[in-house]
């Protein structure tokens, strides 16, 4: 059976590893912490006393700290051993925001895991205890700059427990990723104009509303403003209401629209304009100069326009 080795580059990131990882002592290192040095060094002041006055009752007394402090290596080792971890993706955000990676936690042992904390790059982000039999979630909180894929960060899961004169700690590398937006416009430009079916342009004003039409069953994916609360308060079922678009517009979202601007520019007017539309409930579609959607309305027709922006070519 092939060793498997212990990874001691603690300057180096951690290899990534997918699926859930258990923690054993090929994985768990510790270290004294800040307290624990000092115990060490008021014990060895003790103990040269005990030597220099010949005192039994000092070397008693070393002997019971120092037993302590032996059993407490263990105890902290074990308040990691066996814990199986895995990273589950972040909800999609938008450039500038911060993307809450979830951290799922599981006990598969017969003893509670206390004081557990997790950390990046020297800052704490959440922490927590787990029970025999159970598990919890811990939040990897990380800041986006750009647009396109965002990578979980490696961390580091660790505990003082139960004394905090050892840091016992893990190095995980789990690359679970989430999606970034383009950050929308804060000044946004007038809407493009809606195209009739008869060639004919017209603006599309705030003030225009459509015509209601009936209703449908609801389909997951559609907004609040959408569901016929009247009917579901009368006990009628879960229906959604249906509009007829004034004069068959189209609204077209086009990249065209802003030949002067650079592409982040053009792609946060385009993520700002998906949101106003997506609010005003105006169905509208999106043209890149490689792909095309129709229009449409919805959470995920929401999803794929905003999606096909973070993913734009650079």
């Amino acid at each position: 059976m092939a060793r498997r080795k212990t990874d001691l580059n603690f300057w180096r990131p951690p290899r990534p590893q997918t699926g859930t990882v258990t923690l054993d002592r090929h994985s768990i290192f510790i270290l004294p912490s800040r307290h624990g040095l000092l115990a060490f060094i008021a014990l060895f002041v003790m103990f040269l006393g005990a030597v220099n006055y010949s005192s039994n009752l000092a070397f008693g007394l070393i002997f019971w700290f120092g037993s302590i402090m032996l059993l407490s290596i263990l105890h902290t080792f074990r308040n990691l051993n066996g814990l199986q971890v895995r990273c589950e993706s972040a909800a999609p955000v938008f450039a500038g925001d911060t993307a809450r990676f979830r951290v799922v936690l599981e006990n598969p042992g017969s003893e509670a895991k206390l004081a557990l904390a997790l950390q990046q790059n020297g800052s704490l982000h959440d922490h927590c205890d787990i029970a025999a039999h159970a598990q919890a979630v811990v939040l990897l909180c990380v800041s986006s700059s750009r647009r396109g894929h965002l990578t979980a960060p490696w961390f580091q899961l660790y505990t003082r427990h139960p004394f905090g004169l050892f840091h016992a700690w893990s190095r995980l590398n789990l690359p679970s990723t989430t999606l970034v937006y383009p950050r929308p416009a804060e000044q946004r430009l007038p809407l493009p104009p809606s195209s009739r079916h008869n060639g004919q342009e017209r603006r599309l004003s705030p003030e225009q509303e459509d015509d209601f039409h009936g209703l449908r069953n609801y389909v997951p994916g559609d907004t609040p403003a959408r569901i016929a609360w009247k009917a579901l308060a009368s006990e009628r079922g879960l229906y959604s209401k249906t509009y007829d678009s004034p004069l068959g517009d189209e609204l077209w979202l086009n990249w065209q629209h802003f030949a002067p601007l650079d592409t982040e520019a053009r792609l946060q007017q385009l993520a700002a304009w998906v949101l106003q539309l997506e609010q005003s409930q105006q169905p509208y579609g999106l043209q890149l100069p490689h792909l095309t959607l129709p229009p449409a309305l919805g959470e995920a027709h929401r999803q794929r326009c905003l999606e096909a922006l973070a993913l734009f070519p650079t």
